[in-house]
């Protein structure tokens, strides 16, 4: 243990006896991040006690652009998953051999090819919509729910090369599944004893879900070897990495579909909770996505679907969508220091092995870089005005040569699910929906459920 000393000189706030700078059950992610931002004033870096580990948080955004982009030499690991571990495949792979199968999965991920998906996403969003129209008389209906199953549906088809519908009565082996993604006990045993999570290998990933996506994966594996079929799946991506780059082993491309899992499906629904959320409260702004919505549509002729240049002529569309990102992502993302690092103005070196916390809430709060941080105003990314946003400060998927992965890809199937559902219903406020959001506590990202009510358009 540090014991709470090491580092005392820097810039910090006092940390609790047991949980550090991170209390992890009275303060919601969010404002446990943005307290710390704000409580270390104009300093450009500070101490974080990540319970009784230290660790280095970053303020200053040009500092900030050299741990992710310039200086990245310097800090090529992520830092979320214990020393040694391997839980998330390409995402917990280090060094040259990440570099590496990055390089190589990378071109699966261009908005190019993601977007010959767009056919197949419609027929999900259509399934979404035919569902929707069957619930649309209940007092309410809850965002995730459904948007999950949209989510779980993409991952099997643009993942796996599956057709499963997760709209029926009786749910898929799959979508059982998927509901046991992560496990919260082992999450809990990781942020409270780190070292005893990694002494046992108790991992963030449930084993229930971990030996059905094996299974799911060794066997259409091995149907694979003996077809000719060119799958233009995820999937197929990976192996035919792995036949090219014996870093690519059985176990961290299963465990990189894990990874592929969580993302696609558990924060792309939380991200899309919020932006649903937004829309609701924010009448305006759903009137106008409508109006734009609408002029797409009325061009076509009945019966024809949504196009994949489509999305390109929606500049209202994507403006809501960074928005909605800026104030409801992922708290922060973490860097560990790969060699001795001296911060440019400062006498401090940060060690080897140290973790680097990126508060990317904080920048996104900072009323430095934002005018009313805290209001949702998507015309601060109108052609006129993104202009002069400084990349570093609006990065809900990170930056630099981390920077997710999947980010086109939630963009793409958040856009199609979003003009199928908006097309079909005006979204209506249920009880208490304060214009401001206050985040729950055990969500990390928004809150837990979205109440919603749904009323069918005549258009």
């Amino acid at each position: 243990m540090d014991g709470f000393k090491k580092w005392n000189y820097l810039p910090h706030v006092k940390p609790h006896w047991f949980w550090g700078n991170r209390p992890i059950f009275s303060k919601c992610l969010k404002d446990i991040i943005l307290d710390h931002y704000n409580a270390l004033g104009e300093n450009k870096f500070g101490l974080y006690w990540y319970l009784n580990e230290a660790t280095i948080f970053i303020k200053d955004k040009d500092l900030i652009k050299r741990v992710q982009v310039v200086d990245f030499d310097y800090f090529t690991d992520l830092g979320f998953t214990p020393e040694g571990q391997n839980q998330f495949g390409l995402a917990d792979v280090k060094g040259e051999p990440w570099r590496k199968m990055k390089r190589q999965l990378t071109p699966s991920f261009s908005v190019p090819r993601l977007k010959k998906n767009v056919e197949t996403m419609n027929e999900v969003a259509n399934q979404l919509t035919g569902y929707l129209h069957s619930i649309e008389n209940r007092e309410y209906v809850e965002v995730l729910d459904f948007t999950k199953k949209y989510f779980l549906n993409c991952i099997a088809s643009v993942g796996f090369g599956l057709r499963i519908d997760c709209f029926g009565e009786q749910k898929s082996g799959f979508e059982k599944a998927a509901e046991t993604v992560f496990d919260d006990m082992g999450f809990l045993i990781m942020e409270l004893f780190p070292r005893v999570a990694k002494l046992f290998g108790i991992s963030l990933v449930s084993k229930k879900f971990n030996k059905y996506l094996q299974k799911l994966c060794r066997e259409l594996v091995s149907q694979r070897e003996n077809q000719q079929n060119n799958h233009k799946d995820v999937l197929n991506n990976l192996i035919d990495v792995s036949k090219i780059n014996p870093d690519m082993t059985e176990e961290i491309l299963y465990k990189t579909f894990v990874q592929f899992f969580g993302d696609g499906y558990e924060s792309a629904s939380q991200v899309f909770g919020f932006l649903i959320y937004q829309i609701v409260v924010n009448p305006d702004v759903q009137a106008q996505l409508h109006e734009e919505i609408d002029d797409i549509f009325n061009n076509k002729v009945d019966g024809e679907d949504l196009f994949a240049d489509d999305l390109t002529n929606m500049p209202y569309l994507d403006q809501v969508l960074n928005e909605a990102q800026r104030l409801g992502c992922f708290a922060y993302t973490v860097r560990r220091c790969s060699k001795d690092y001296k911060v440019p103005g400062s006498d401090f070196v940060i060690p080897k092995d140290t973790k680097v916390f990126i508060p990317i809430l904080g920048l996104h709060y900072d009323p430095k870089y934002w005018t009313n941080p805290t209001i949702f105003d998507p015309q601060r990314f109108s052609s006129e005005n993104k202009s002069s946003i400084d990349s570093i400060t609006f990065q809900s998927f990170g930056s630099g040569p981390r920077q997710c992965l999947g980010m086109n890809l939630y963009l793409i199937e958040a856009k199609v699910q979003l003009v199928h559902l908006l097309r079909k219903f005006r979204l209506k406020p249920y009880g208490n929906m304060p214009k401001q959001m206050v985040w729950d506590q055990g969500a990390f990202i928004g809150k837990a459920e979205y109440k919603i009510r749904l009323e069918r358009r005549e258009k």
